[in-house]
């Protein structure tokens, strides 16, 4: 290849990925993409309702280096199918509601729901004509759980934070990669089943304690 083909490849490269900087790739919620989950154990009896501060809450990313997409997905939405997706298997009922039905029920209440996306160019090797780069791109979640009793004060509460995740593409074939829009949905997705299943096993332990400590007195 000539330079003169090659700074015309890398002109044209250049343009599309200027046009796709300004695009915005909407990933709705996707329930299939939440990981499978071992069979359930023995339920707890108790009823838990789960209640997001912000269900309707959007997350638009930041325009990333070396990532010429910004992805906007229902973040509320997600964390409150993975809560309940993680309840349903701790406990014998649960289902979205801002109150609980019974006065001996509880409430789940996620609050400060926070995903945040960063890109690291690791290295750069200035090869003629094909350069080699590695730039990783991570995502981290945080959110609030509080346990509110049926008198409505806070009872039980936790901050999860789920770390850097490092995004490993999948690879459908050798040829054919998973798209970085699609990536971060997955781990939107992953992150927040993570952390609510999370809240719902130490939630069900701190039950099983409150109810030791009861008979105890």
């Amino acid at each position: 290849m000539s330079q003169y083909a090659a700074r015309v490849a890398l002109a044209v490269l250049l343009s599309i990925l200027l046009m796709a900087c300004g695009s915005v790739v909407q990933t709705p919620l996707a329930p299939a993409l939440f990981p499978a989950m071992n069979a359930a154990p023995s339920r707890d009896p108790a009823t838990i309702s789960l209640a997001l501060d912000q269900r309707e809450q959007m997350f638009k990313s930041p325009q990333l280096r070396y990532f010429p997409v910004q992805v906007e997905m229902p973040i509320g939405r997600i964390v409150e199918a993975a809560g309940l997706l993680a309840l349903r298997r701790e406990f014998a009922a649960a289902a979205p509601g801002p109150a609980p039905p019974d006065a001996r029920d509880l409430r789940l209440q996620v609050s400060g729901v926070a995903l945040d996306l960063k890109s690291d160019l690791i290295y750069f090797v200035p090869l003629p004509y094909i350069p080699i780069e590695r730039v990783d791109l991570t995502a981290r979640l945080a959110l609030t759980v509080n346990v509110v009793g049926p008198e409505g004060a806070v009872r039980w509460s936790q901050v999860y934070d789920s770390g850097r995740e490092l995004w490993v593409p999948k690879k459908p074939s050798l040829l054919v990669g998973e798209p970085a829009h699609e990536g971060i949905q997955r781990m939107a997705h992953e992150l927040s089943l993570r952390l609510m299943r999370q809240a719902a096993q130490e939630l069900r332990a701190w039950l099983e304690q409150e109810r030791r400590r009861e008979r105890v007195l």
